[in-house]
């Protein structure tokens, strides 16, 4: 029997601080997602705003579930997205075919301002995340440059400036590709931000990249310690070659690669903390575990367990969305969003 810390949640750190995360509000709206969250922010007024595998963008609030825009192909249209982040008050969308689009509010909704022509990179960058940092853009996702020996390079964060150039490559690994060429276009990446830093993960493993986003520079990486119930993804994770059957067995593979490992769901910044959620992929516990690291030493400070998917952050609050991800989690079905708050105790 799975154990829920909705209403009140004490966290205590190695060093005798804790964490006090208490639910403060609840929405639910009878709306249904059809397939899994892979985007969401939290805008300046707290509305949240995700992206789901077969919907548009929609944007959340306590009384209203509406789309961000009409899907289309006209400039204030949202034709594809694959990833949101804020610019100050603003809106910026990515779309499928490197154009960005950046959207401010005008009372209860979001207009279109500008688009921003990413342009071509040559081995092109299939985007998963996008944010905003010192007047560049950021994308996580995949640029592969393949050898003729199948040993190719991956590169997984790109930079551009503000209109569109591209600056740099970042965590950049050599893989071998022979039965994994689509496979990265499943996988989940994750960005976070502070004022002049850039955090990124993958969904694989427990390691964070640290780019300054004022110098474009590469600054560290980091293997974060891991929870005691952790189940780490295995080598061959994605492997295509294991995947010649039909459509419907492949899709009951990818459900199982997303759901059966410690795979991480989300990574976000709150205050001077990294707030990595994990899969527990373990009978009997909540479907997560969140893992509050310290930002400077990345120190693993505090774990907390829930059955809610982390959707992100806004001030002293974290969203969730009740009952896991729409589209893997049974019990995530109508649109049910937690919001709890942190306070520090002693």
């Amino acid at each position: 029997m799975r154990y829920y810390l909705f209403l009140l949640v004490s966290l205590f750190s190695q060093a005798g601080e804790g964490i006090e995360l208490s639910l403060v509000e609840t929405w639910t709206h009878d709306r249904l997602f059809g397939g899994y969250r892979f985007s969401s922010i939290i805008d300046p007024q707290g509305s949240v705003i995700g992206m789901f595998q077969k919907d548009p963008p929609y944007i959340m609030r306590k009384d209203q579930v509406a789309q961000l825009r009409p899907r289309g192909q006209g400039p204030s249209d949202l034709e594809s997205a694959f990833g949101v982040c804020l610019r100050g008050e603003e809106v910026i969308v990515a779309e499928h075919n490197g154009k960005i689009k950046v959207f401010e509010r005008e009372g209860n909704e979001y207009k279109w301002k500008e688009s921003i022509y990413r342009a071509p990179t040559p081995n092109g960058f299939f985007v998963s995340d996008i944010e905003w940092c010192q007047d560049r853009l950021f994308l996580a996702g995949v640029s592969m440059k393949v050898g003729q020996d199948g040993k190719s390079q991956l590169a997984r964060v790109g930079s551009f400036d503000k209109k569109g150039k591209p600056l740099k490559e970042f965590a950049i690994a050599e893989v071998n590709l022979k039965n994994r060429m689509k496979s990265f276009l499943y996988m989940s990446f994750y960005l976070a931000t502070t004022r002049d830093r850039v955090y990124f993960m993958d969904e694989t493993r427990l390691t964070v990249w640290e780019i300054d986003a004022r110098t474009n520079k590469e600054l560290r990486k980091v293997s974060l310690a891991k929870p005691s119930f952790y189940k780490p993804m295995p080598e061959d994770f994605y492997d295509f070659s294991q995947n010649e059957g039909p459509r419907s067995a492949f899709e009951m593979k990818l459900v199982e690669w997303k759901t059966g490992y410690s795979r991480v769901t989300n990574m976000e910044i709150l205050g001077d903390q990294l707030v990595v959620q994990i899969r527990t992929a373990k009978p009997g516990m909540p479907l997560f575990g969140l893992l509050f690291y310290d930002l400077e030493t990345m120190n693993l400070q505090a774990t907390s367990f829930l059955d809610d998917l982390l959707l992100g952050v806004h001030e002293n609050r974290l969203y969730f969305f009740a009952g896991g991800n729409p589209g893997l989690d049974d019990e995530a079905e109508n649109c049910s969003i937690k919001i709890f708050e942190r306070a520090e105790t002693k």
